[in-house]
This record gives C-alpha cells, structure tokens and sequence, in this order.
C-alpha cells in the first residue's frame, strides 16, 4: 500500500476558532476519503500554533488513513523550528490553506510575512505546494502584493474559494486557477443534542473581534457600521418579535478571556442586558457547533464559517460582511442576502437584518437554490484534489 509524507500549514485541529477547526477537519475527512479511494495511507504533520503550557489534544482514530503528528510553531523554540525543517525535508507535497482567510495583510504586516515567509521556505526547499480553496488579497501595501505573487507563482497548485480572489491571481501574476468554494460547506454536523421550544430561534454570532475594534481597537476593518449598537439592536429587536434568541460564539480563547478575539465575552456582555438570550457555548469541535446551528430558523454572524454552518445546514442565512471575502465567497454561489459593515450606516444595516429575518422562508428557498451551486464546486476541488493524490505517489 502507497504511503506519502503531507505537511498541513493553515490548518488548526485545536484553536479557539471554530472556524479555522472547520476547515481542518473537513480536509481530513477528504483526504482520509480520497485515500481510501485510491487505497493509500497518509503520515500527516501539521504546524499548529500552539501557546507554552497548553498542548494540543484530539482523537484522530476516525481516520482510519492517517498517521498524524502536530508540529508546534514556536517561534523563538529552536527545538521546534528544527522539527518544521525536517518535515519539510521529508514532505512529498505542502498543503496551505491559510485559514482560509489569512493570505493577505488586512490582519497586520508581522502575521502576513511571518505566514506568506513559511510558504516562501517549503517553495525554496523545491517541495511541491498546494494552496487550498482561500481568499487571496487583498494586499494594501506593494511590498505583500509583491510577496504574494511570488508565492502565487512558485506554488504548484493554487485554488480560489471565490471569482474575485482568482481575478486577483491572475493580475497579479498572469495564473488562471480554478474557482471551487470553501470546503468547509462540506463539514459533517453532530445532531446528539436538540434544542427545545416552539418560538422561532434566531441565531447570532456576535464577533468580538468587530465588538472590540478589531486587534487595535480603533475600527481596524473600517466599519461604515456601529458594530456594538448595531448587534445590540438587533437582539432588542428579536426579543420584541417573541424569538428565541441564541447568542453563538464561533471564537473563545478559554485561556484569555480578554483575547479582542474573544466572541464568548461578547455574548456575556449582551446576555446582562438581555437575560432572556441564551448562550451556546457548550461545545468542542466545530462539528458539535454546526449541530446547533443547524437548529436554527434564521441564523447571523460576522464569523464567515460560523455562517457557512448555518447555509450548509439548509438554515435562511444572514453574513454580516467585514471584509471583501464575504461579498466574494456569497456572490460566486449568487447568494446576495448579506449586509455589508463597510458601507451601510448603522441603521440601514439594522433595517436590512431585521427585513431579512422577517422574510426567512425567502432566504431559506434561496440558500437551498445556491446549495447545488456550492456542493459541486466543493465536490470539483475533492475530484481535483485525488487527482493530485495519484500524481505526487506515482
């Protein structure tokens, strides 16, 4: 039986964000698939962040294909630099999918050249790179746009999860690449626990990364919108409507409750002014939490997976859009339900939530439409992706 040596950067089985967790797990799920298919076995390393004193714990037994092995990134550890060395001496093919979201210098200048330089090692080591399905850019200053498009060049594979983000590509380098999706719509859901109650269930995800300002904490992302009293707002607004209002936090630092980061806090603060609300906070994998997503009537975040949940379940959808990569993923599956923090005051956003809440059977018959649009984009990256399989064992 063939086996091959895979590195994984940009893909995190243990992380506060659930969201980073759903596209890690929804890879293994397809490649412990694919090798299936093509009767191979794995040896998986993947580079994590991981912070001193905690070690990163999951049980893997599921896939059956696999042998896995985490490779913590402590910067300044030499011992574990000098363990990422020799995995990438050792790979037979690099996987990044930066999170999905992270190859670009919107989160800061020190994340993006610290990440986009790891590429740059594996590529410069000659290891064959494959870029998963993400969102590309945008790059504000020339120095990452330049970067960007080396690695854009050098990378064996490179997948869009969006129309624009390919446009992009091929700007910046000439490349035409195929446009999937994010893989995550394709993440399994736990059903073990159900939800009560005969009201309607509204779900928001309040991000707290928006709540606090952003990493500096002076609107970083540039809302044209009040986020606070924005999502304050509208769970006044639901209550007043007799919903069932569940606050869902898609990012908790358990280790840093101040983490600008952290949604859990967030909730905490909203749930004192509305008691009513309840929290969902009682998970562990990002499975588990689309379990309860999926559980809603209609259902509002500003964590794009958090969302992808809730549109994958069969859920009436509402993203609120912080970045260009909502409007982009959205728009490619002609899904248009979204409200834009970018260029909509605090009020119209409001209007436009609450329209959309009041007209979920419309968004749920529009989610179901785009939903084959969505699965056979993700099913052409799972077909691509064998392919790739069998070229690197040969």
């Amino acid at each position: 039986m063939k086996n091959i040596n895979i590195l994984l950067y940009g893909l995190t089985l243990q992380s506060g964000n659930k969201g980073c967790e759903a596209l890690a797990y929804t890879f293994f799920y397809m490649l412990n698939d694919a090798l299936k298919r093509l009767d191979m076995t794995a040896r998986v390393s993947s580079v994590v962040y991981v912070p001193h004193g905690q070690t990163v714990q999951r049980d893997l037994s599921a896939f059956d294909r696999i042998t896995h092995t985490f490779l913590p990134n402590r910067k300044k550890e030499l011992s574990a630099q000098h363990a990422i060395f020799k995995a990438v001496r050792s790979c037979d093919l690099c996987v990044d999918f930066t999170d999905g979201d992270s190859f670009s210098d919107i989160y800061g200048k020190s994340r993006f050249y610290w990440r986009t330089g790891e590429k740059a090692f594996v590529l410069l080591s000659g290891k064959p790179m494959l870029l998963g399905p993400q969102t590309y850019g945008p790059y504000k200053s020339d120095g990452a746009k330049k970067f960007a498009a080396w690695v854009l060049k050098k990378a064996r594979y490179v997948f869009s999860r969006d129309e624009n983000s390919a446009k992009l590509v091929k700007e910046l380098t000439g490349r035409e690449i195929p446009v999937t999706t994010d893989i995550a719509f394709k993440l399994p859901k736990d059903e073990t626990v159900r939800l009560e109650g005969e009201q309607t269930k509204v779900g928001i995800n309040v991000s707290g990364l928006l709540w606090n300002g952003g990493y500096t904490g002076d609107n970083q992302f540039g809302l044209t919108v009040d986020y606070r009293d924005y999502v304050t707002r509208l769970v006044e607004w639901c209550l007043k409507q007799n919903m069932a209002v569940y606050l869902i936090p898609h990012v908790i630092t358990l280790h840093d409750e101040n983490n600008p980061e952290n949604d859990l806090a967030a909730c905490r603060e909203l749930a004192k002014l509305y008691p009513r609300c309840r929290i969902i906070d009682r998970y562990d994998t990002p499975m588990a939490i689309k379990g309860y997503i999926a559980q809603m009537d209609v259902f509002t975040g500003a964590r794009m997976h958090s969302t992808i949940g809730a549109f994958s379940s069969g859920v009436a959808t509402v993203p609120f859009a912080y970045s260009k990569k909502f409007g982009d993923l959205f728009g490619t599956v002609n899904y248009p339900y979204l409200v834009d923090g970018r260029s909509l005051t605090t009020e119209e956003a409001l209007e436009k939530t609450c329209s959309y809440i009041s007209d979920l059977q419309t968004l749920k018959a529009a989610v179901a439409e785009s939903a084959s649009q969505v699965m056979a984009r993700a099913d052409a990256f799972v077909a691509e992706f064998q392919k790739i399989l069998e070229e690197i064992a040969k």
